[in-house]
């Protein structure tokens, strides 16, 4: 069985030109270079930590969602249990109230106050990939709209990746009713996807689509113009986009899926920018979990 030492570096210790994925194979394999690739497989300890609402830990890294019963589990090492998809939620997606957190609390399980009177169940979530940075936090000289979300080092390449959001409640509608049918469509994402031009349905559900915008111009070099549009007719001054995204070329899918995930909860145009450590650029990125199965 061959692995991989760090992310998108193949089995010899090669760097990686596209993601290491199956790629229509049985194995795990990337790209090399123009006329070579190798054998690689996925690096695991990047991923965040997710707790159940117990505090045992999802052993698969991964906190799923179940349509049917409209909440969030994950395997554990006893059977399987509730988890909470992203911080500062209930299992159910339902965000905790804004001077509340995640926790026992005293209790033998995990829950938050989600309103004055009402709580819910959720599980911690330990940031293993993404550094998340507080608005009170944020970097003075980013313009006054734009909130730094989290920085990825990738200590191999010496790069860091960091996303920004710019909240834009007129260019980005109320999209809540479409929640888990848009997580559900974000999951399928690849870079397969990627086009050198303007697309639309790239990636379709019942009432979305993930369309690509004619690239913009942004830090000197080409970004792709992502967006997730609702599947009905525009009406003049009302807009159909769920979620945009502004990202450079090369960045690995799981951060594609991570921006649009964030787009869409903050209703907020997320740019994501790649630099070399010698650089003062920021950058950001997290996973996110695919929903592979449901609960006994």
């Amino acid at each position: 069985m061959y692995c991989s030492p760090q992310e998108n570096i193949d089995s010899w210790g090669r760097q990686c030109s596209t993601d290491c994925g199956k790629l229509g194979e049985d194995y795990y394999w990337c790209k090399t270079d123009t006329f070579s690739w190798g054998y690689c497989g996925l690096v695991m300890e990047d991923k965040n930590h997710y707790g159940s609402k117990t505090g045992a830990l999802c052993y698969d890294h991964e906190c799923q969602y179940h349509e049917s019963g409209d909440y969030y589990w994950c395997h554990t090492a006893k059977d399987w249990d509730y988890c909470s998809p992203d911080v500062k939620v209930t299992y159910k997606d339902n965000p905790c109230r804004s001077n509340h957190y995640c926790g026992l609390h005293g209790s033998s399980y995990n829950w938050c106050w989600t309103s004055e009177s009402e709580y819910d169940y959720c599980g911690p979530i330990e940031s293993a990939e993404c550094t998340y940075i507080t608005s009170q936090h944020r970097n003075r000289r980013a313009p006054e709209n734009r909130i730094l979300i989290c920085i990825r080092e990738d200590k191999h390449n010496k790069r860091k990746t960091i996303f920004t959001a710019e909240p834009t409640t007129v260019d980005i509608t109320d999209n809540r009713r479409w929640r888990n049918e848009a997580r559900n469509l974000i999951s399928r994402w690849n870079n397969g996807y990627l086009v050198d031009q303007a697309r639309s349905n790239l990636i379709t559900s019942d009432n979305l689509r993930i369309d690509m915008q004619r690239p913009i111009n942004r830090n000197n070099q080409r970004y792709y113009n992502l967006q997730i549009q609702v599947n009905m007719p525009r009406v003049s001054g009302e807009s159909t986009t769920v979620s945009q995204i502004i990202v450079p070329d090369g960045v690995p899918e799981r951060y594609i899926r991570r921006a649009f995930l964030e787009s869409f909860s903050r209703r907020a145009r997320v740019f994501v920018d790649v630099s070399s450590q010698s650089q003062t650029k920021l950058i950001s990125i997290t996973c996110f979990a695919v929903h592979r199965g449901e609960p006994r």
